[in-house]
């Protein structure tokens, strides 16, 4: 298990941060969501997608506006993400549960019957190279055949000028977001100011104790040894990258 308390580095505090400023400091988040609704099978019966780390469910309510067959299983450890998931997603006619969970413990979730989509976004990152594997491996054997997982997550960047690549594209794509959302740079100083981006601390030991991303490339192999056959990338910008895998 990890060492470090997840309480002191992510709070409830963290979590209205987050809620406030995500279009600001999420690259492209409209765009991610799009492609990752696009990639989705449409089904005309009913269909359990389960988001792990669901956030404010903003990629949930994407995903259920696509069609009403799917079953919406939101997952997370803030109580104050989950509520405003509630609000999203209740909107809505699809089925939403939520429920709590410990992305470090995920083994203990309470996970629905017949699970045919996991997605997450910005989660995966907080567990070590050991602990990704075993999630990867546990995502597929709660998957049917052709199940599907997607990824979105911050990854590590495998030399010097692709980790400056990272870092100024993402604080390009912030300082940009907050004119376009706010008409100020406002949000921007904050981002700058809290340091979302991580690829300006790599190495500060500290600062990374609770962020842990892994290389790409691994990622994909760790899908396909986890069982998933089909492994690919559908975008990838500002060290941010959806990754996929079909069982």
């Amino acid at each position: 298990m990890e060492n470090y308390d997840y309480d002191s580095v992510w709070n409830e505090n963290t979590s209205d941060s987050f809620i406030n400023y995500g279009n600001i400091f999420v690259p492209d988040r409209a765009r991610q969501y799009q492609r990752i609704c696009n990639l989705l099978p449409k089904f005309s019966t009913d269909v359990n997608v389960l988001d792990i780390c669901c956030g404010e469910g903003l990629l949930s309510f994407e995903i259920a506006k696509k069609s009403s067959f799917y079953n919406m299983y939101c997952y997370d450890g803030s109580p104050v993400m989950l509520e405003n998931a509630k609000k999203h997603l209740t909107r809505l006619p699809n089925n939403s549960y939520f429920k709590h969970f410990d992305l470090l413990n995920f083994e203990q979730g309470d996970f629905p019957n017949g699970c045919n989509i996991i997605v997450s976004s910005l989660a995966v990152h907080h567990l070590n190279d050991k602990r990704k594997q075993e999630f990867y491996k546990f995502a597929n054997n709660l998957l049917p055949k052709n199940g599907l997982i997607v990824i979105v997550d911050v990854i590590l960047p495998m030399c010097k000028e692709a980790m400056i690549t990272a870092a100024d594209d993402w604080d390009i794509a912030a300082y940009k977001q907050s004119l376009n959302f706010t008409g100020s740079l406002s949000a921007y100083d904050t981002f700058k100011k809290d340091k979302w981006n991580m690829y300006h601390y790599l190495d500060d030991k500290d600062y990374m104790s609770y962020d842990m991303p892994s290389p790409l490339f691994d990622q994909l192999k760790w899908l396909n040894q986890a069982g998933f056959s089909k492994v690919d990338v559908l975008w990838m910008y500002a060290g941010h990258a959806i990754f996929y895998g079909i069982k």
